[in-house]
């Protein structure tokens, strides 16, 4: 059984991580617009390719500067952008005025209820793991979304029922 300095330090690492990994994406927040170049005109040709309803309510997380939020915004949709990068976010209020932008870390995701959101999307999130994993991540967090859960480096929506 493990102490409580134990349990403190392994906190404390995950909690030494995740500000390691918001100051890596602050800082190349700068080059951000040559990556939304490239992606955004795919996101919303994928997104336009779903034939999704209007107005449904999507859930971006790890939204960076909002460029696949957009896409989904740019279908009229009502769009809601997470991330843990306060330059990402800035960048991203800025530019898609019409998207509701917080910071929030996916650590905190037990925060919200599962059927809050008709759509939950992931662009780039849990780098370095497969997408089918970051598909049953997805999946397991959000059961009772109604609708679809997306990630966008898998080829399919998982339609749930």
């Amino acid at each position: 059984m493990k102490n409580s300095s134990q349990n403190n330090n392994k906190y404390g690492d995950f909690i030494s991580e995740r500000k390691r990994a918001r100051s890596l994406f602050n800082l190349v927040s700068i080059i951000y617009p040559v990556i939304e170049w490239n992606l955004f005109p795919a996101y919303k040709k994928t997104i336009k390719q779903l034939d999704l309803p209007t107005e449904l309510t999507v859930l971006d997380i790890a939204t960076g500067s909002g460029i696949l939020a957009a896409a989904f915004a740019g279908q009229g949709h009502k769009v809601s952008g997470f991330d843990f990068s306060e330059k990402l976010l800035k960048k991203g209020k800025k530019k898609f005025p019409e998207i509701s932008f917080k910071k929030f870390d996916l650590y905190d995701l037990h925060q919200i209820s599962s059927n809050s959101f008709d759509i939950v999307s992931a662009g780039y999130f849990l780098h370095g793991l497969s997408p089918k994993f970051r598909l049953l991540f997805l999946l397991q967090k959000f059961p009772d979304v109604g609708k679809e859960v997306f990630d966008v480096f898998v080829p399919v929506v998982a339609t749930l029922f």
